[in-house]
């Protein structure tokens, strides 16, 4: 993955995929209780902070315009507000800035993975 950061002219797939990760792994801590009882302030934050989506029990129902909601109906939501938020911002800034900082933005989460070390130990 870091020589694709490095390389590819465009890791769009890329960063979809590191929404989608990260989404799966926030929402799998509370995938055993009903979405009413999750600690949804602590779900804001982190996708506010992380993601710049604005999420909340209510917003989902919303939505899906129905109370009973599921992880999926929760992580569909997520998914689609990040790809909102990812292609608003692609859109303000020229290809060859957005590339630059997509690809700084991969090596960074690479590097707090622990990756790239694991990576520069097997070539």
């Amino acid at each position: 993955m870091r020589k694709q950061a490095l390389n590819d002219k465009d890791i769009s797939e890329s960063i979809e995929d590191m929404l989608d990760d990260y989404i799966d792994d926030e929402l799998s801590r509370m995938e055993e209780m009903d979405p009413q009882h999750w600690d949804w302030d602590n779900i804001k934050q982190n996708f506010s902070s992380h993601l710049l989506v604005d999420i909340s029990l209510e917003s989902v129902q919303g939505a899906n315009k129905n109370k009973d909601v599921t992880t999926e109906d929760i992580r569909n939501f997520a998914l689609t507000k990040a790809k909102e938020v990812y292609n608003a911002r692609k859109a303000l800034l020229p290809d060859d800035v957005m590339l630059g900082l997509k690809n700084l933005y991969l090596l960074e989460q690479l590097m707090k993975n622990g990756k790239i070390i694991f990576m520069q130990w097997i070539n």
